[in-house]
Formats: structure tokens, sequence, C-alpha cells
């Protein structure tokens, strides 16, 4: 009787151990990340564009693609919401991602998406802290409302460096159309 005792107490503490590292460690990867970037004197709200990825020592963010340029901003919405808007303009690939504070991607929008829409139409989104699902719009990506499962997250834009080295000017011109801004109140 003593064996199952222990073998249920073992049990109940291997799956506590469990679901609370499935819990935690998301969060604390995203708080690193939004962490470190803070850190770097980048507040709320604020754009940053990485550099064309040249060795190990310039990485920011996990895995990056050496084809791939990036740009994100870090945001708050206990400030209230955010209105993300970009206009990238180009017929190579490009995508915005939205991430919570536990690492999910809980909305992207790429120029496939957009495109069949209208190429030239700037992307529009009002980022808010919601409860309820996605009110998508029948207008993808124009003035549509996303609701963020949490408070603080990342917005993460790519872009691919397709000739980097001849496009250098067109590609950092289209990432930086991405902007990240609290309304005047």
């Amino acid at each position: 009787m003593k064996w199952k005792t222990r073998l249920l107490a073992c049990l109940t503490v291997f799956l506590l151990f469990h679901v609370l590292t499935l819990w935690i460690t998301p969060r604390l990867i995203m708080y690193k990340v939004i962490s470190t970037l803070n850190k770097e004197s980048i507040a709320d709200g604020k754009l940053e564009h990485f550099p064309a990825i040249s060795d190990a020592s310039s990485r920011k963010i996990v895995m990056p693609s050496p084809d791939i340029l990036y740009s994100y901003c870090v945001y708050d919405l206990s400030k209230g919401q955010i209105h993300i808007t970009a206009n990238p303009n180009l017929s190579s690939y490009w995508s915005i991602a939205f991430y919570a504070d536990n690492t999910d991607n809980f909305y992207t929008l790429n120029d496939m998406q957009l495109r069949t829409l209208d190429t030239n139409h700037p992307l529009s989104i009002w980022l808010k802290k919601d409860n309820l699902d996605h009110k998508l719009s029948n207008q993808l990506g124009k003035n549509e409302e996303v609701n963020s499962p949490s408070e603080k997250g990342m917005v993460l834009m790519r872009v691919l460096a397709v000739d980097y080295a001849n496009n250098q000017e067109k590609l950092d011109q289209a990432r930086k159309t991405l902007k990240c801004e609290y309304p005047i109140k």
C-alpha cells in the first residue's frame, strides 16, 4: 500500500511540474525577448529594423534566415490600442506576424493575402486587448481589428531580401513603412 501512495505522489509532482513547465516556459522566453529588446532603448510601440545578418553575433531573434530582413515593435496594450500600418509595395514575399506574451503567433498577414485585394493599398490594423475572437473584416488588412490574447507582445515584419546588394534601398524602404503607433488622446 505504501508504494501506491509514493507512486501517486511521484506522478502528482511530475504532472504538476510538467504542466507548470509547459505554461511558464513560453512566457519566460517572450519575457526575455521583450526585456532584451527594451533594454536596448526600444520603447513600447517604437520600431527597430535589424540589419542584414552577417554573422551569429548580430542575431537578436532565434535562428534568423540570412535572406530575410526583420523589423519589429514591442507593444503594451495596457496603454491602449495600437495602430499598425505598413505599405511595403513589393512584388516579393513579406509578412507581418503578431506574437502574444506566451510566444503564440495569434495573427499573420502576408503579401499574397493582401495582394488578392489591392497590391498598393496600405495595411491598417487596430490591435486591441480583448477576450473576444478576432473581428476580421471582409476587407483583409484594411482598418481591421485584431484582438491580442495578452497585453504585451511583439509585431514582427519579415521581408524577403532577394538580391539585397542590388535592391537594398527598395527593401529597406519597404520594411520602414511598418508603423506601430498609439493614438493621440
